[in-house]
Parts: C-alpha cells; structure tokens; sequence
C-alpha cells in the first residue's frame, strides 16, 4: 500500500532510548502521490483496526491529520538479566502518524516503558541501557546487539504491517 521493498521505515534504537533514522532524522516521509490527505488517514485507521485487537483503547487522533498508538507488545524482547539469565521483556511505545496530501510522516517510535512479570525499568529507560551496557561510547555493543534487534525489529515490524496492510476485500 505505502512502502517499498527497498525504503521500508527502519529507525535503529540510540543509547539515549530514542529512535533515529540512519541518517539521523527522528522521522520518515512516506509519498504516496495522487492520494488525499483524508484517504491516507483512512487507510492507515484501517490497517490499525485490522492489526490491534481493541484499537479503540489505544489510538488517539485527530480526524484526517494525526493518530497515535499508545500500545503493548508483550513478550517481544529477550535479553540477558542478571547471572546470565534469560529474561523476556515486554514494551510499551508510542508510534504517531501525521497526514497531508500525497504524503505521511512517521514519528520515530517512543519507548515509554520495559516490563517483564519480574521486574519494571526505573527510573529511566536510558539510565538502564546503560546500566546493562546494552551502548559503549554511543555505539551498540556487539554483545547486546541482539536485543537491540529485538527493539528495533518489534517497532519497525509494527509500522511496516500498518503501512503495507492491505485493505479487505469488500466482495465475501
């Protein structure tokens, strides 16, 4: 629908806990020229409705111009905790889209929170990137670099099905 096989939207996780674009922009522009800015809302409401189980409890917008996802992905990050030890971490983010002609901007994904059954990021998200060294001198370490993909893999994947979902076919 919107994205291509080659410029799909790739943000990569900052030790600050940001997201930023390869280039350094904290949002991507995707063109989709000939389509009004109403119809391109439409379409990714759509995809929303279609992807979240109760949309309605985590979307807020503003008709025709924005909408923000305020959502829950469980389970999606494993990372090494203490002792070595496996954990399975869930996150909570925000993804935003804003709307005009032709066009729509995707925000760069905000990590809000990081929570397992066992335990619950404070006081920050940054402050415990560092903590567990998942960054050394603003670059990721290698030996982390799977959970950071982790990160990256589950925001990404998640814009991406919302811009590449396809409507539903009204002919059943």
């Amino acid at each position: 629908m919107f994205v291509c096989a080659q410029s799909p939207v790739n943000f990569k996780l900052q030790s600050d806990a940001t997201f930023k674009t390869i280039d350094g922009k904290e949002y991507v522009v995707i063109h989709e020229e000939g389509k009004s800015a109403s119809e391109l809302y439409n379409e990714v409401l759509s995809s929303i409705t279609l992807l979240y189980n109760s949309p309605k409890d985590i979307v807020s917008k503003v008709e025709n111009s924005t909408i923000s996802i305020n959502g829950i992905n469980r389970d999606c990050v494993t990372a090494i905790g203490m002792f070595g030890v496996k954990v399975v971490l869930s996150i909570q983010y925000i993804l935003q889209f804003q709307f005009k002609d032709g066009r729509i901007r995707v925000e760069a994904p905000i990590l809000s929170r990081v929570f397992s059954e066992t335990m619950d990021v404070q006081p920050t998200i940054p402050d415990w990137l560092k903590a567990q060294k998942y960054f050394k001198d603003g670059k990721p370490n290698p030996k982390k670099q799977s959970t950071i993909d982790d990160f990256e893999n589950t925001l990404n994947g998640l814009i991406n099905r919302i811009l590449t979902s396809k409507k539903v076919e009204e002919d059943w």
